[in-house]
């Protein structure tokens, strides 16, 4: 029987699957590495074995990921995202507006004027970041 798996977290061009029954398993999580990177040149894996960990960089289909990794015997992913309790259904309408981006890098431009360049406003410029890249229109 595969461990079971869940996917933790997705964004674009990242995936986040969680093995909790492997947690601490060195080897099993080099394996995961090994052969998921060698799927597709355009994957790379990071593995944590101490968080029982995957993360994977792609600019492939997920399906193929995961399918692979069934077939391989890695480890069998069945649920999408790990429930929360909280009600995020209206969230990606919100990130989809032109001003979101926008409002999160004044934000990010507050906190370094409040003299914390670091933590705070470096994670919030690297999310209007993303969310520019992510809504930005196709080129032509």
């Amino acid at each position: 029987m595969l461990p079971a798996a869940y996917i933790s977290h997705v964004s674009s061009g990242r995936l986040r699957i969680r093995i909790p029954a492997k947690r601490n398993s060195g080897e099993y999580f080099s394996r995961i590495q090994k052969t998921l990177q060698a799927l597709d040149r355009s994957v790379q894996v990071e593995v944590t074995a101490l968080t029982a960990s995957v993360l994977i960089k792609h600019r492939t289909d997920l399906v193929k990921i995961l399918d692979c990794a069934k077939q391989q015997k890695l480890f069998d992913c069945k649920e999408t995202v790990q429930s929360s309790s909280k009600d995020l259904s209206k969230l990606p309408d919100l990130m989809r507006r032109d001003w979101v981006p926008k409002v999160i890098l004044g934000l990010g431009a507050l906190q370094v004027l409040r003299g914390q360049p670091l933590a705070p406003s470096s994670t919030l410029f690297m999310d209007a970041y993303r969310l520019w890249i992510a809504n930005r229109p196709p080129a032509a």
